[in-house]
């Protein structure tokens, strides 16, 4: 997805980078383990059978592991699926439907050289990646406060989808930026989205470094409507006004800079 563009220049070059990894310094009869919904998935075949890897994959069809079944209970989820032929199931307190794709992967790595039964009881066992969909905690009034490293469009619209799909009745609230000198277009996409998902926006800095922040907050909000947002420069204000103005079972999600404690202003930290 769009990501470091400003470096790679196209996704073409970007994904050309990705597949180094693949092409390059797998040695034969290495696993190569991906998911088989994703576009690029008929590429990556290609790649196995081209290097002669091995593959194990998961997905809807036409793959090793398969998902029979997912819901989310409260803040959980449940998750049921098939691997040779066993049927398997588990719950685990990680939030968004994008964190059972990344567990599966890691499952399957895993799964290598570790029995599967052991590996799926071990899993209630499994801490959250610091700023990745990670719960800081219930409010009083039970809301809830949500911190993601999203700073891409996809990971930013990926993450409120994922957000809105578990929990359904709650209104979503997002603290957020884009950062100084990195792909400027997708500023004023990330507005987009973020006025189309969201019930209320706290629009502030995301590590400036040597731009003008008001200029790019100005960009950003060129697709968002005057009556969702707040701008306020100070991350650490933002923050706490979206705190403040929680109301009872509501969602707030502060995004772009996930476990960092910093912010780039020139050349002040």
């Amino acid at each position: 997805s769009r990501d470091h563009l400003d470096y790679h220049k196209s996704y073409k070059d970007y994904f050309k980078s990705k597949m180094i990894l693949f092409n390059e310094l797998m040695k034969k009869n290495s696993i190569m383990i991906y998911d088989t919904d994703q576009k690029i998935s008929k590429k990556l075949k290609y790649i196995s059978k081209k290097n002669k890897l091995r593959s194990i994959t998961i997905g809807k069809k036409n793959c090793d592991l398969k998902i029979l079944e997912h819901k989310f209970i409260g803040k959980k989820q449940k998750i049921s699926f098939t691997f040779n032929n066993n049927d398997y199931s588990f719950e685990t307190s990680l939030i968004g439907e994008i964190q059972i794709k990344n567990l599966f992967m890691a499952i399957l790595a895993a799964s290598v050289s570790i029995p599967m039964k052991k590996i799926v009881d071990t899993i209630s066992k499994i801490k959250l990646v610091n700023g990745r969909l990670e719960p800081l905690g219930n409010l009083r009034n039970n809301s809830t406060v949500i911190l993601d490293y999203a700073h891409t469009p996809e990971s930013l619209k990926t993450c409120l989808i994922n957000i809105k799909n578990q929990f359904k009745l709650s209104a979503v609230s997002l603290v957020f930026g884009c950062g100084g000198e990195r792909d400027k277009p997708k500023r004023h996409m990330m507005g987009q989205i973020a006025n189309d998902l969201c019930d209320k926006i706290y629009l502030t800095d995301d590590n400036p470094r040597f731009e003008n922040p008001k200029l790019i907050r100005d960009q950003i909000k060129r697709k968002i409507k005057k009556k969702k947002y707040v701008e306020i420069s100070s991350r650490a204000d933002a923050i706490s006004k979206a705190v403040s103005e929680l109301n009872s079972g509501d969602i707030l999600i502060v995004a772009g800079k996930g476990h960092e404690n910093y912010q780039e202003y020139k050349k002040k930290l």
